[in-house]
């Protein structure tokens, strides 16, 4: 899910992640590259280079997140993320990668486990969420977002307003107080960048 939410990759992308895929570049740096994507089915597409995210950030960190991974499952080569069957939890068959309806399924599940309705999101939320996290809380501008997730920057089809505009966003400020003079001060924060209105 953090590859995805982070890489703004499809569901079908992530399960098709192979180990061969992953290139270690450093101790803090690692690159994935994508064999087939929608938007580049015969490889062409750019690899992602990866860096460690800072301690405030490790529930994002897909370094941490692959690293584990692999340390966990034993898994180097073959599928990362493989089917597993409901009779035999040890498989290790890197012929079958999970189903992107199994991939579903556990976000659901992770939405219930913290109290979310489960329903309100699909496997393209974690690309939405990447998209608007990018943009609104690591202050990406919207030609580097495009470049990252692979879409046209001609602006045509308006891949990027479908991911940074949603039906259930949070806004960070009042409407009322968009053009307020009076409205309290905001601070930079020296870790993610981001601006914030104080009391």
């Amino acid at each position: 899910m953090v590859l995805s939410f982070i890489c703004l990759l499809r569901s079908d992308e992530v399960v098709n992640l192979r180990a061969e895929d992953v290139t270690v570049l450093g101790p803090d740096c690692i690159s994935v590259c994508l064999t087939s994507r929608k938007t580049a089915q015969f490889g062409a597409s750019k690899p992602f280079i990866l860096w460690r995210l800072p301690e405030e950030q490790i529930h994002l960190c897909p370094v941490r997140a692959i690293a584990q991974w692999v340390r966990e499952t034993g898994i180097i080569s073959g599928y990362l993320f493989r089917h597993i069957s409901r009779m035999d939890c040890a498989s290790t068959d890197n012929t079958k990668h999970y189903q992107s309806s199994a991939f579903l399924e556990a976000f659901r599940n992770s939405l219930i486990d913290i109290g979310q309705d489960p329903h309100a999101y699909g496997t393209h939320s974690l690309r939405r969420g990447g998209c608007q996290w990018l943009a609104k809380e690591c202050r990406w501008p919207i030609p580097q977002i495009c470049e990252w997730g692979g879409w046209a920057k001609d602006f045509t089809h308006l891949t990027i307003v479908r991911y940074l505009i949603s039906w259930n966003d949070d806004m960070n400020e009042a409407r009322e107080d968009f053009f307020n003079p009076n409205r309290p001060p905001n601070l930079k924060c020296h870790t993610c960048g981001r601006t914030c209105w104080h009391a």
